[in-house]
């Protein structure tokens, strides 16, 4: 499953960082654009994650995944009219 970052702005102010991992993810982002159009102050920027890093930790009862960091690239995604 793909993982999908979109950061929302209003008017110039930043608003906050929507994630998500679902299957319907790029349903969820395209609705989520229309709904925070253009028109009406928003700006929008799509990135997906195509790779991650691991932070593994080996040790007498054997390994364990400490942490998992996506690495996003930016996604041109097309603007609601």
């Amino acid at each position: 499953m793909t993982r999908w970052k979109v950061t929302l702005w209003h008017h110039q102010i930043l608003w906050g960082v929507f994630e998500t991992e679902v299957p319907q993810a790029e349903q969820v982002i395209t609705q989520l654009l229309q709904l925070l159009s253009p028109a009406q102050g928003f700006q929008a920027e799509v990135r997906c994650a195509e790779q991650e890093s691991r932070l593994i930790e080996t040790g007498p009862t054997g390994t364990r995944l400490l942490a998992i960091t996506p690495h996003f690239r930016q996604v041109d995604w097309p603007v609601p009219a």
